[in-house]
């Protein structure tokens, strides 16, 4: 992500606030279960896109909240990677 982006994310998360984010963070995973679910139905071009935008909401919004809290997300990103590659 650029410097931009990362600021555009932090701009936006601020003028809904925190709450109002997180409910779209919720809504949006939401989404993006049924999208998956029907991909794995019917693994068609347009069940494909339709994943694939759904996954654009859901890490817009990830990345939202990372621009605000991103330093504990990176150490448990860095934790849970070194975690796996163990087992």
């Amino acid at each position: 992500m650029t410097q931009e982006q990362k600021q555009q994310c932090k701009q936006i998360f601020e003028h809904y606030g925190e709450e109002k984010q997180l409910d779209k963070l919720l809504e949006e995973s939401e989404e993006l279960i049924e999208a998956t679910m029907k991909y794995q139905e019917d693994k068609s071009e347009a069940n494909l896109n339709h994943l694939a935008e759904e996954m654009a909401d859901v890490e817009i919004m990830l990345r939202q909240i990372k621009a605000v809290v991103g330093d504990k997300v990176d150490e448990f990103i860095q934790y849970k990677l070194t975690r796996q590659l163990k087992r």
